[in-house]
């Protein structure tokens, strides 16, 4: 017979070296550079292809979306995300398809929303001409959890770090993250 007691549960353990993940969405276009509305089918075929690409659908049809999963050095994160767009261009290339990082796109044209999931929610909460305005944006996301004793709870801040190995990998962290965005975004 099982015993009633239950065994306390080991409290978690604070990491003390910070994990990082990435994310970046890209719009589809043609080879004429016009948006098209494929991300669906890039997305199919690079994970038939390759089950270990992280490439998800976007808020519209017309974007596609890229991560990682966190690791602890964020080379590997890097090399683990710029992998994964590789697979998926190449699908994407054979459909006469490419991908565009910047920001927003420069002509006129109407995403087609996705209005399952979550994305129908926001579409209610702000409105399907609104949530229309998602459509038409993509970025690059960078997440990290800090090491422990890094960030003030109470005054929802970084800490003032002395000179230590702590600090030197949260500031290398960030530094690094910030020179890995334009060779994100180059076509």
């Amino acid at each position: 017979m099982a015993s009633a007691k239950r065994t306390a549960k080991k409290p978690k353990q604070y990491l003390k070296i910070p994990t990082v993940g990435m994310e970046t969405e890209f719009f589809v276009i043609d080879n004429n550079g016009l948006i098209s509305n494929s991300a669906d089918e890039i997305i199919r075929e690079a994970k038939l292809a390759n089950e270990l690409v992280d490439v998800k659908e976007e808020c519209a049809k017309n974007m596609i979306e890229f991560g990682c999963k966190p690791h602890f050095y964020l080379h590997r994160a890097f090399l683990d995300l710029m992998s994964g767009i590789e697979h998926a261009l190449k699908k994407a290339h054979s459909r006469g398809l490419m991908f565009y990082p910047y920001g927003t796109y420069p002509g006129r044209f109407e995403p087609v929303m996705r209005t399952t999931g979550l994305y129908g929610i926001k579409s209610e909460v702000f409105g399907a001409e609104r949530f229309k305005i998602a459509g038409r944006c993509v970025g690059f996301h960078f997440h990290k959890v800090l090491p422990w004793g890094v960030f003030d709870k109470q005054n929802r801040a970084l800490k003032q770090l002395s000179e230590s190995k702590i600090k030197r990998t949260v500031v290398d962290t960030h530094n690094l993250c910030i020179a890995s965005d334009p060779p994100l975004i180059l076509p």
